[in-house]
């Protein structure tokens, strides 16, 4: 009797002890693809706070994911990700497609820095084109044309409570202003197929949010912000003429 008891304990240890594990690989494998293939994605600084999963439920919980701006660009991210919440089929990790009920993106900062040569918005949009164009062209099997690999079928994914930070006349004094987004939302993303890889997610994510800013930005004096950080650069400056000059090719004049 006690031998049968003694069984059970080890058993019993052993399958919490694989669960503890498993949790804390699925922790660290997903932070890691974060931040190992989204900058190969959008070849910008990417960085994922932290994440919580539940083996058991399939549900997860990401904080903190940041995504900076492509070179060229001045201001801190152009999206800051506060809550990510992801619910999936547990089951299909084992498999090449995974299954994702839905995921949540809630109240993301979402910065607009308009350049000489365009948005920074328009600028990653070009970058993640780019990945999933020359993967699609290759037609080769290596992680960076098939997104890292696996495939997913997202039944609903969801961006919420948006705020879109316009910002004007970097690196001088810059000059900006913040207004809401329109809900996005997404369905059976990649059932059509044979799944889509996560770098296609990213391009049709960012299609949509750079379709939501430009409507945005054509409603606000972004000419007006131009000119009183011009202004207030020439006072910092001292100088006309140098203000004028840095600030030059922002709308072509």
């Amino acid at each position: 009797m006690k031998k049968l008891f003694l069984i059970g304990v080890i058993v019993l240890v052993l399958i919490v002890g694989g669960l503890v594990f498993l949790y804390l690989s699925l922790n660290r494998f997903i932070r890691s693809a974060v931040e190992t293939y989204g900058p190969q994605v959008t070849k910008s600084d990417v960085k994922l706070g932290s994440v919580n999963v539940s083996p058991l439920s399939g549900n997860a919980s990401l904080s903190n994911l940041i995504v900076g701006n492509p070179q060229g660009f001045k201001t801190p991210s152009a999206f800051t990700l506060g809550a990510m919440s992801v619910s999936l089929d547990v089951r299909s990790l084992l498999s090449d497609t995974v299954a994702i009920r839905e995921i949540v993106i809630s109240a993301p900062e979402i910065t607009y820095e308009l350049g000489p040569g365009g948005s920074n918005l328009a600028a990653l949009q070009k970058n993640v084109e780019a990945y999933t164009g020359a993967g699609a062209k290759s037609g080769s099997g290596t992680p960076q044309a098939q997104g890292a690999g696996k495939k997913v079928i997202i039944d609903r994914l969801r961006v919420e409570k948006s705020k879109l930070n316009i910002s004007v006349g970097v690196p001088l004094q810059a000059q900006s202003t913040t207004v809401a987004l329109p809900d996005i939302e997404m369905r059976d993303i990649g059932k059509k197929g044979q799944g889509a890889s996560m770098a296609d997610v990213v391009e049709k994510i960012l299609e949509e949010v750079n379709r939501n800013a430009a409507k945005a930005v054509a409603n606000v004096d972004v000419k007006g912000l131009a000119e009183k950080a011009r202004k207030e650069a020439v006072g910092a400056a001292g100088t006309k003429g140098g203000a004028e000059k840095a600030l030059k090719g922002v709308f072509g004049k």
